[in-house]
């Protein structure tokens, strides 16, 4: 289980850029790559244009696990 230390920073990270994708706030953030960040979201079943209000409570900690 991804504890609450490494799963608030992808949450923020995620929503701190309003009308971006999910991948570009990541890779932005610096928490990933932009190929790390598509990788990790195809991992948990998402599209690589997903926007973070697309993504459940749960598919953030997936994410968090993926990127790890």
């Amino acid at each position: 289980m991804a504890s609450i230390s490494e799963v608030r920073p992808v949450v923020e990270a995620a929503f701190a850029h309003r009308r971006k994708t999910a991948v570009n706030a990541l890779a932005q953030a610096g928490l990933a790559s932009r190929a790390e960040a598509e990788q990790s979201l195809v991992a948990i079943g998402k599209a690589t244009n997903a926007r973070a209000e697309e993504l459940t409570p749960q598919e953030f900690v997936q994410l968090a696990r993926a990127l790890r």
